[in-house]
């Protein structure tokens, strides 16, 4: 029985998800990464050369979230993360988020509460050396 591979896209293009983030989902045989979203176009670009060419660019992560995607991995400065979290929730999306989640533990209590009604999962990255 085939089955269908785990389809990410990414929010952010900077070196976390360049030297970190990228090469981790590539190791994995039934991972493949479909979309970026970048607000700098020239950074989205590289990322695709990155990943090897067959990912759909938008400069906008909302418009990103409307694909078929099951997980999006958010590697924004982190004043973008709790709105970029949010809105892939309400796309229906699990989250992988470079640290720190939020700049308040406000922001933070809110993830949390969201994430359980909603059923969906928030995992915290944090790049061990």
């Amino acid at each position: 029985m085939s089955r269908r591979k785990l389809r990410i896209g990414f929010i952010g293009t900077g070196g976390i998800a360049l030297n970190a983030h990228v090469p981790g989902w590539q190791s994995l045989p039934d991972v493949e990464i479909v979309a970026v979203a970048d607000v700098r176009e020239t950074a989205a670009r590289g990322f695709v050369a990155a990943t090897g060419g067959r990912v759909q660019v938008f400069s906008d992560y909302k418009e990103m979230l409307k694909l078929d995607l099951d997980a999006v991995d958010i590697c924004t400065p982190n004043m973008v993360h709790t709105p970029a979290v949010i809105a892939a929730w309400k796309a229906g999306k699990h989250v992988l988020c470079e640290k720190p989640l939020a700049t308040s533990t406000k922001d933070i209590r809110k993830m949390g509460e969201l994430a359980d009604s909603l059923g969906l999962t928030l995992m915290s990255c944090q790049h061990m050396r």
